[in-house]
């Protein structure tokens, strides 16, 4: 923090105000601080300078504000208007013959705000005795409305706005625009002394008393209940965001109404002056000092980051100007106090203050068992073990910060039982609760930002032991019970599951086996009176024929009455069984039907297949499909070997059983359950499953053209 000390005269001199340092040192925060002998210095790390100009009591700048050349124009509060170059050259602004032709009053004019408007190079500066317009630095009118608080150009009208008192109605409020372009708002809440454009495109006014917006040509006040009463200085960023200084804090007004409370346990106070810098940081000054608000890190406004600089961190004022501060082209801010101005970096002060994080310390691991008589473990080295009904432990952790001591928050996380960290804290201890046995290790970090952490801090290992009956002999002794009666019940259980399965199974193969019969006991005989008929037909009109009918119709019974009590037969006698039953069918039909059978070479022929399966098929696609076609018919039987499966296909040419279904032909379709029904029982103690498929056959013309049955056998099938 250099002092800089302005002579009365017009040229200014930079000094120290200390000749005979004794002593100085960098504490861990990189500050220097020197000691002389009338008092000790801090210096800071020189980021923050301080002007001094010895006007006289009171000896305090107002209003302050850059101009296009760069000088900074320097309003007191009662000793005139001063402006300073580069050169920091200091110039006393004597416009009072213009003003009120008398020097001794206009210089005790009262300045209180200031605003530029650059395109154009002009300044307005409110004074006591209304807003004053400069143009190029020269001094051009003065609105002569007195109690003029501040002043705010407007760039959408372009029109001066400020405060003051009306001569005629002597009502405060609201002045627009300057001569004969003036026009006047009476406003119940006195004095403005902040206005502002907001996001919504209406001009805001704030007043100690309270707040308002311009409307329909009428100032209204908010009538809304808030924590606190008066607005005293209110900027926009460019995130369409209001934030406002007043007596209670610093508050933030989102574009949809909705206002917030930022940094409630950091800002406390009243704070008088706000502006918005680069959109990073809202500058804030106050009662005790100010501070930097970082606004690019999070939507949680209680929880940004902010860094205060009170009077042991480089705040020299008594307080902070009202809507005194002005960021110039070179990005210093001008902060007003009382008794000097400060000029500084806001990104300088961020770095140095967080630059350095302090590291935290464990101070002492504490432990109950109700919760009320605690016991500490003070000296953290090697294991911390804690019996296993202590229920509860606490663990206290501390930091220490010279710069920015409200600043400081941790984060914490006891490993074994999270590895998130927690969300950042300005308490410095944690309580647990019903911890369970295990091994822990606490961690801590501390942060001045809640941007750079420190270090991690860890604790020694925090053991809760095991109680008996949770430790491995017990678990050992648990296990072997576990396991003797795991072992008596499942032997128990499958011993009734397999006999509950076993009856199971004779139950259905009984069933299987009554359905079977059941079939035959109707198919046969109807198949027999059929062929006994053509027989007697034959028998009269061709005796040779007929006595080769009678020849093939006792090989099939004798086949019959040989499978009778066999639930499944070989491949080969299934298929020599059907080849009697179609020569029969043939004989029968003659001309109506034709058919093949095609067994490939490769095919095992001794695989199991359910009995009277192909009889069923082959049934169904001659009565059912061949016989009431028109013309003559086909039949083709294919049994093939694939990978590792046998399958049998049954294909006809026949009508389709859409059509049999239209004209009535076909069955109850009992055959074909029957066989699903023998498929699903046999499935029961197979990994590998028989299957059939049913596929209707159609032309491009969606004309059916027959259908298809496809058995599938895998090898190994097992039918017992």
């Amino acid at each position: 923090m250099a002092s800089i000390n302005f002579l009365p005269q017009r040229t200014a001199k930079l000094h120290y105000k200390f000749t005979y340092p004794n002593f100085s040192f960098l504490d861990k925060e990189n500050n220097l601080w020197i000691g002389i002998e009338n008092g000790l210095y801090n210096f800071f790390n020189l980021t923050i300078e301080e002007y001094n100009f010895n006007l006289g009591a009171p000896d305090n700048i107002w209003s302050i504000v850059e101009d296009k050349a760069g000088t900074m124009w320097l309003g007191s509060y009662g000793n005139g208007l001063f402006t300073m170059d580069k050169n920091e050259q200091l110039e006393h602004i004597d416009f009072s013959s213009a003003l009120l032709g008398n020097k001794k009053t206009a210089n005790k004019l009262i300045y209180m705000g200031s605003t530029t408007y650059h395109q154009y190079n002009t300044m307005y500066i409110a004074t006591s005795n209304g807003v004053a317009e400069f143009v190029n630095g020269k001094y051009i009118r003065i609105s002569g409305t007195p109690g003029c608080l501040y002043a705010y150009f407007d760039k959408q009208t372009n029109e001066i706005m400020y405060s003051g008192m009306d001569t005629v109605s002597q009502r405060r409020g609201l002045f627009t625009g300057m001569g004969k372009r003036q026009k006047f708002y009476p406003f119940e809440k006195g004095f403005p002394i902040c206005i502002v454009r907001d996001g919504n495109n209406k001009v805001r006014v704030g007043a100690f008393r309270g707040s308002g917006w311009l409307e329909n040509g009428k100032l209204i006040a908010d009538t809304a209940k808030r924590e606190y009463t008066g607005v005293v200085s209110m900027a926009l960023d460019n995130k369409n965001r209001l934030w406002k200084a007043t007596e209670k804090g610093i508050y933030v007004e989102l574009l949809n109404g909705e206002e917030y409370r930022v940094a409630r346990q950091q800002l406390t106070g009243a704070y008088t002056s706000l502006a918005v810098y680069n959109n990073k940081y809202i500058v804030v000054g106050g009662v005790n000092g100010f501070a930097i608000i970082d606004i690019r890190t999070s939507v949680d406004y209680d929880n940004l980051a902010v860094v205060n600089i009170g009077h042991d961190g480089g705040f020299t004022g008594l307080e902070s100007g009202q809507n005194g501060i002005c960021i110039d082209s070179e990005g210093y801010v001008w902060l007003t106090t009382a008794l000097n101005v400060l000029k500084f970096r806001p990104d300088d002060i961020v770095k140095n203050h967080f630059h350095y994080t302090p590291l935290p310390r464990i101070s002492a691991i504490a432990y109950s068992t109700d919760n009320t008589h605690w016991r500490s473990h003070f000296f953290l080295d090697g294991e911390v073990k804690i019996a296993y009904d202590n229920k509860f432990f606490r663990i206290d952790y501390i930091a220490n910060s010279i710069s920015a001591p409200k600043s400081l928050r941790f984060r914490y996380r006891l490993v074994g039982l999270s590895d998130k960290w927690s969300e950042p804290v300005y308490t410095k201890s944690v309580n647990y609760t019903n911890m369970r046995s295990g091994k822990y290790r606490f961690e801590v970090q501390s942060s001045l930002n809640g941007i750079v952490w420190s270090d991690i801090v860890q604790s020694p290992d925090i053991i809760i032991t095991v109680p008996f009956y949770l430790r491995p002999i017990a678990f050992l002794f648990y296990l072997l019970v576990i396991i003797a009666l795991s072992v008596f019940f499942t032997k128990t259980y499958t011993k009734q599951k397999q006999q509950r399965k076993i009856e199971e199974l004779s139950r259905k193969q009984l069933q299987n086996e009554l359905q079977l019969n059941t079939l035959r006991s109707k198919i046969i005989p109807h198949f027999t009176k059929n062929v006994l008929s053509a027989i007697g037909h034959f028998a009269m009109t061709d005796k040779l024929k007929a006595g080769h009918f009678i020849s093939v119709f006792s090989k099939f019974s004798s086949l019959t009455l040989a499978n009778a009590d066999k639930n499944y037969v070989a491949l080969s006698v299934e298929l020599e069984y059907i080849e009697k039953y179609l020569e029969l069918e043939k004989m029968r039909f003659g001309d109506r039907f034709s058919y093949e059978i095609i067994v490939a070479a490769d095919v095992n022929a001794n695989i199991k297949i359910p009995t009277m399966t192909l009889h069923t098929y082959c049934d169904n696609a001659i009565r059912h499909g061949l016989i009431p076609k028109p013309g003559k018919g086909n039949l083709h039987i294919l049994v093939e070997k694939r990978s590792n499966v046998t399958i049998v296909t049954v294909e006809d040419d026949g009508i389709g059983r859409k059509r049999s279904n239209e004209l009535g032909t076909h069955g109850n379709g009992q055959g074909l359950l029957l066989v699903q029904s023998q498929i699903d029982f046999y499935n029961l103690n197979n990994a590998e499953k028989m299957r059939h498929r049913i596929t209707d056959l159609f032309d491009k013309e969606s004309n059916s053209t027959g259908t298809r049955i496809e058995l599938y056998i895998p090898d190994n099938y097992l039918f017992n």
